[in-house]
């Protein structure tokens, strides 16, 4: 997880460890590459910190998964990337107003 802090709060990246340092195509064909930087987090510190968050983008089915547990985003959000093996990857961003 990748964590930014802004003057009203958080906003997370929020990554499946599986996809750190894989190339993701997103829906435009622009390939993005996710760096291996952050911190492993058990999923009760993340779900913690998600309450909390202002904000955040999520990569993957656990990450994505956790988001809905919580409330935090609704399964029609949900947009589908494709990795470099042409597995389809959720994706979600969610943001408090």
């Amino acid at each position: 997880m990748l964590e930014e802090k802004r003057a009203s709060g958080m906003l997370l990246i929020v990554v499946d460890e599986d996809l750190r340092d894989h190339a993701i195509m997103n829906p435009e064909g622009d390939v993005i590459t996710i760096p291996l930087r952050g911190h492993r987090m058990k999923e009760e510190e993340l779900r913690e910190i998600l309450r909390k968050a202002d904000g955040a983008t999520l990569i993957g089915e656990h990450a994505v998964g956790i988001a809905i547990d919580e409330g935090l985003i609704d399964r029609k959000s949900i947009v589908y990337l494709e990795d470099e093996s042409g597995r389809k990857v959720p994706y979600a961003v969610f943001i408090r107003i």
